[in-house]
């Protein structure tokens, strides 16, 4: 009974003993300090501000199209002869090789018949000739000598005298002789020839047709030099000139070729805002029609720093980084690019912000990692 009172009496007094205990501990522990609001810094990524000489790109595309393509007419009537090639649409043919050829038979023959009375007509001038003008007989009698009716009519001799002029324009020589020429030109377009080495683009007739003149038979295209007509913004204008070099790249086959900006147009296009630029591109792998892609290496700017637009206050300042604090410093935007934005009006080694964070004010503490 005893020990059971003893063992209570203990177990209240180690129970006291250990209240004051902590008690004394708790007291003597000094609280830990709290951190001034003045001293908590925010870590930011920072970059330095390095202004370099840029130029600018200019984002074109578009399809292309052949800088050289000529729409096909007959001028003349008649019936289509056969050809070593076809004029079907994708066959090849070289500069000066016929595309199409119309029967001038009968045209021809009657060219040969006026060339036939034309030549009797000098043969009965000689003998007047060798009478009143021998100094100029040589010359016409050598002409009627070398005349053949079955090709083109060579220049007539030079009338060096009025009188003699007078004595053949007298005989009809002169308005028979243009006749024959007209005839002669027109004998030509039954024959229609490639103006340059290329393919065709559109036929429109078959082998053995009757044709009227006036009539189109199709489209002839060059395979050497393409354009691409793309819409540039107008704040993208003053960056680009005739002569710039473009980088141009396509998705459907790989590889990179270099063309030259040839035209821009002065008119604005009033629906979408936008100027036409014209791009000259040369290589046997592209095809007319093909998508293609690009940027135009354009005017340089001095002395700007790229920037994400998105650190932009009001599109007129950027937050540097001055003695551990954010300060508003004021910029000018001299292009807008796809990544970003050249600006002006930074010093080389101002440090700047390289990502945006949220709540950032001026004044802001903040610790840059670079």
């Amino acid at each position: 009974m005893n020990f059971r009172k003893i063992s209570i009496v203990a177990g209240i007094l180690i129970f006291i003993g250990g209240f004051f205990a902590m008690k004394f501990l708790a007291n003597s522990k000094e609280p830990p300090k709290r951190k001034s609001a003045a001293s908590q810094k925010r870590m930011i990524l920072a970059q330095m501000v390095e202004n370099q000489d840029v130029n600018v790109l200019v984002d074109v595309n578009g399809k292309l199209t052949a800088s050289n393509r000529i729409e096909v007419f007959a001028e003349v009537s008649g019936k289509l002869k056969p050809t070593n090639k076809p004029f079907k649409t994708g066959n090849s043919f070289g500069q000066g090789e016929s595309l199409i050829a119309i029967d001038d038979s009968e045209f021809k023959l009657n060219l040969y018949a006026a060339k036939s009375n034309f030549l009797n007509v000098l043969t009965q001038l000689l003998p007047d000739l060798k009478l009143d003008y021998p100094e100029d007989f040589s010359a016409w009698k050598k002409y009627v000598d070398a005349f053949q009716i079955e090709k083109s009519l060579n220049d007539l001799p030079e009338i060096k005298s009025d009188k003699l002029k007078g004595f053949v324009a007298s005989k009809n020589i002169f308005n028979t002789f243009y006749q024959l020429k007209s005839q002669q030109e027109r004998l030509s377009k039954y024959n229609i020839t490639a103006p340059f080495q290329g393919v065709v683009a559109q036929s429109l007739i078959n082998e053995g047709t009757l044709v009227r003149a006036n009539q189109k038979l199709g489209e002839f295209i060059s395979t050497n030099v393409y354009e691409i007509e793309s819409a540039i913004r107008v704040n993208d204008l003053d960056f680009i000139s005739v002569g710039d070099t473009v980088e141009l790249s396509s998705e459907d086959i790989p590889g990179i070729w270099f063309g030259k900006v040839i035209r821009i147009s002065k008119n604005i296009n009033p629906s979408t805002q936008t100027f036409s630029v014209y791009t000259q591109i040369s290589h046997p792998e592209l095809k007319e029609g093909m998508y293609i892609y690009g940027t135009i290496k354009g005017k340089k700017v001095e002395q700007v720093f790229s920037l994400d637009r998105r650190l932009l206050i009001d599109n007129n300042s950027v937050y540097i980084v001055k003695d551990s604090a954010l300060v508003v410093k004021p910029i000018q935007i001299e292009k807008y690019t796809t990544t970003g934005v050249l600006i002006k009006g930074l010093s080389d080694g101002e440090m700047i912000l390289k990502e945006a964070i949220s709540g950032a004010y001026e004044g802001l503490k903040v610790e840059p990692v670079i």
